[in-house]
């Protein structure tokens, strides 16, 4: 098996950014509705 490793890294920080982008949103919709029940 041949391993490419540039490839790899590459994939993995795009795995990486995009978990990363999920927690985010995921964060940011808990804190939205968090503050819509809070103001409200």
């Amino acid at each position: 098996m041949f391993f490419d490793e540039k490839g790899f890294k590459k994939d993995l920080k795009r795995i990486l950014n995009g978990e990363v982008q999920r927690m985010h949103n995921n964060l940011k919709e808990t804190m939205d509705k968090e503050e819509r029940e809070f103001l409200s």
